[in-house]
Order: C-alpha cells, then structure tokens, then sequence
C-alpha cells in the first residue's frame, strides 16, 4: 500500500478527526516511512552492523528510530510515559507508535497479526489511530520487497466484535515493515 493511500483512508475514515491530530498522524507516518526507507538505504540493520550482538528494541532499534526521526518531527517526538495500564514505547504529539523486532516470522500477515492487538490497546480511550513500527530480522534469503508492500492499514479486531468492519468506531493501526537483516545485492545473485 502506498503511504498516499493509508493517508487518504484514514481521512476518509474519520471525517470528524480535527485537522491538527490528522496533520499529526500524517507527519508521523510519513517520518516512520522515511525512515524505513533510510533502514533498506542504508543497510543500518544488515548482518555485519549488527555483528554478534542481539538487537535490542529499545535500545537500538527505539532510540535509532527517534534520534533519526526527530529531526523531522523535532523534541515533541519522545519516549512516552503509561496508559491503559501499559508502558508506551513513542509519542509523538497524540500518535502513539509501538515497536516490535521480529525474528522468525516473515509472512507479513503473520507478522501484523501477531502484533496488532497492543497498539489496538493504546488507542481504545483516545485517537484512533495508532502506528506500529516492525523490524524484521529474519533471515532474507531472497532481496526485499519494494517499501510499499511492507505499509497497511488494518482494522484491530476488538473484544464484542468478531468481525472488525461491523464496529461503527475502529481502531486503525498503520503498520510499517521494515526489512532489517539484509545481505548485500551482489549476495543474491545466483
């Protein structure tokens, strides 16, 4: 999905929105899209950055996103505080990203199913979009995919509703893949 297309849904979707919180999710998901983007660019993640040592996701992955991330979004972007009973990882303004490294699953399916529902918390008393934040550490035995394969927007399934489109108010999570784990170009020619 193109980032134009997860903006435009979530306009659609809540028309009621005030135009300052949807500014604010939009400068937020774009910043998390760039971002991905400079991952795979740069190669950050690659097996030999990350040597022997195990990623950690607050450690690494968090802080490197925020540090890189801030100079777009500037100081408002920081590490954020507890709700629903829960520690949140980012806050940026009211947009609420959660992180996640993944490590066996490379389905993407799989992989936003496995994580939708704790964002899908975050976002049950407030703004009602959330975004949740994926760097895939599996093995690639093939190149990753083009950046927009790795962006959706999905609808939570909630407690009462079996089906997510019968809740007259969703919960939307827009979730960005990143590929993290890469091998270098020439490694995948046969």
């Amino acid at each position: 999905m193109q980032i134009s297309e997860v903006l435009r849904e979530v306009q659609n979707e809540f028309p009621a929105l005030p135009r300052s919180q949807l500014t604010e999710f939009f400068e937020t998901f774009r910043a998390i899209v760039h971002y991905a983007a400079v991952v795979l660019e740069s190669g950050k993640f690659k097996p030999a950055a990350l040597g022997d040592e195990k990623l950690n996701e607050k450690r690494d992955f968090q802080q490197h996103l925020i540090e890189t991330c801030r100079m777009r979004l500037g100081p408002d972007l920081r590490e954020a505080g507890e709700v629903t009973g829960g520690t949140l990882d980012v806050r940026y303004l009211n947009v609420i990203i959660e992180f996640k490294i993944e490590r066996e699953l490379s389905d993407r399916e799989l992989i936003r199913s496995k994580y939708l529902a704790q964002p899908a918390q975050y976002r049950a008393v407030a703004f009602p979009v959330g975004i949740l934040v994926i760097l895939d550490l599996t093995q690639k035995r093939r190149p990753p995919a083009n950046i927009a394969n790795n962006i959706s927007l999905e609808t939570a399934y909630v407690h009462g509703f079996e089906q997510p489109d019968t809740q007259t108010y969703p919960t939307k999570i827009a979730v960005a893949i990143i590929d993290g784990n890469t091998e270098w170009p020439s490694s995948y020619s046969a």
